[in-house]
């Protein structure tokens, strides 16, 4: 497999794994579309992707530990149970853990963007700040899931104006990803540039 097709299929997984984190649609209380899921796709992408930017091989353990406490929530709530009022404290942790990997997955994904994007695109700029827009939504969603400090009237429409707007960001990210997969040079384009400037 070629570098770009490597880089190619990697920012696929990201896209795809991003669907399942942000379209996690449900029946009842099972989801259809699981979020763990997202999180062995991540894990596929960070596996081509690592040659490209070494970083990436260290959310490696991350992505795994995110990925099964998801099972681990789905199978729960297949059965019923919820960790949200009986494991606040992990329930906590993870959302930290969760936090700092998306923060650095797509910080990666922009360095990879750099280097492998035609010039004049700027897809690693919107990246960065769309990370930094869905890590502030996040630590919002955190803060606010962790400690119940809103009033009542306001716990409905505030959680649900945040979570609207997140999932906007994430659509932004999977376009951006998108038209990134869609402009990578390729190793014959990057040969023929050598070769003019040779």
């Amino acid at each position: 497999m070629t570098d770009y097709q490597k880089i190619y299929d990697g920012i696929s997984k990201a896209i795809w794994g991003y669907f399942f984190l942000y379209f996690n649609i449900s029946l009842g209380t099972i989801s259809i579309l699981p979020s763990f899921v997202g999180y062995i796709l991540f894990l596929k992408a960070i596996d081509l992707l690592e040659d490209e930017e070494r970083e990436l091989s260290l959310l490696k353990t991350l992505g795994l530990i995110l990925a099964v406490w998801d099972v681990v929530e789905w199978l729960a709530n297949c059965i019923g149970y919820s960790f949200n009022s009986n494991w606040k404290f992990v329930t906590l942790i993870v959302g930290l853990v969760n936090l700092y990997f998306h923060f650095q997955f797509i910080t990666n994904i922009a360095s990879i963007a750099k280097k492998h994007q035609w010039d004049g695109c700027m897809f690693n700029e919107s990246l960065l700040r769309y990370r930094t827009a869905q890590t502030i939504l996040l630590t919002v969603i955190l803060v606010i899931s962790n400690f119940n400090f809103l009033p009542d009237e306001l716990w409905i429409y505030i959680p649900l104006a945040i979570s609207i707007i997140y999932l906007i960001v994430g659509i932004y990210i999977m376009i951006v990803l998108n038209q990134l997969r869609k402009n990578l040079k390729t190793n014959e384009t990057i040969a023929d540039e050598d070769n003019i400037e040779a």
